[in-house]
């Protein structure tokens, strides 16, 4: 839903998408303004990129407005603890957007609106099925991520395995447990295996405050020489 406020002088009339601007009447000595117009989406959704992030309006007239976050609306609603700097973190603000106004005939005009910055979508990018040559050494399989996070790599001998820790994972709470925690009793390799063989790998970011869980799957072979 939008609001829109068109504001005019009682003598000059409406003078679409102008700026404020004083002048004197050819009809006798009074004075009046010409019109402004202030626009406000009333629910707004941004998603989070680690950078403050502003609410979206339209103004053309003079001045600035006044834009106040506030974490709750009893909190706008009782002018407290609000900030006047652009919001960061993910989550629900309740936003007061203040027209400065020109004099009596333009007055101060309030707005409220909802500002929801969404979390950020992790991307994990990895090749279904790999491969590598048993040499002696470790191999490790190849992923990359969007944006860099840190990511859990966990080594299961069979998909079984993979799957039940997986599942084990999913249906614990948030920030409840670690996923080495989580993983506790479950055989697999924790660090990239050496022997020949192939292991079901599951590379899993919990997610955060600010960033959304993601994972993916792997079938990773370690071939003889």
């Amino acid at each position: 839903m939008w609001f829109v406020l068109v504001l005019c002088g009682i003598l000059l009339g409406c003078a679409s998408a102008a700026p404020p601007e004083l002048s004197e009447t050819s009809e006798g000595n009074g004075q009046a303004y010409r019109a402004y117009i202030f626009e406000v989406n009333t629910y707004q959704e941004v998603v989070y990129n680690g950078r403050p992030l502003a609410i979206s309006y339209t103004y053309n007239g003079e001045g600035k407005p006044d834009i106040v976050y506030y974490s709750s609306s009893r909190d706008r609603a009782e002018d407290r603890r609000g900030s006047r700097t652009d919001p960061t973190d993910t989550g629900t603000y309740h936003v007061r957007l203040l027209s400065p106004g020109t004099g009596k005939n333009i007055p101060t005009k309030e707005f409220f609106a909802e500002f929801v910055i969404l979390k950020r979508p992790v991307n994990i990018e990895a090749e279904k099925k790999q491969r590598a040559v048993y040499n002696g050494d470790p191999k490790r399989i190849q992923a990359s991520v969007t944006p860099s996070v840190s990511l859990s790599i966990s080594y299961f001998p069979n998909k079984e395995l993979m799957d039940a820790a997986k599942e084990t994972v999913e249906n614990t709470p948030p920030g409840q447990r670690t996923t080495t925690q989580t993983f506790a009793g479950y055989r697999r390799v924790e660090r990239p295996p050496t022997e020949p063989g192939t292991y079901h790998v599951w590379i899993y970011y919990a997610g955060d405050n600010n960033n959304e869980s993601a994972s993916e799957e792997v079938e990773f072979t370690i071939l003889p020489p």
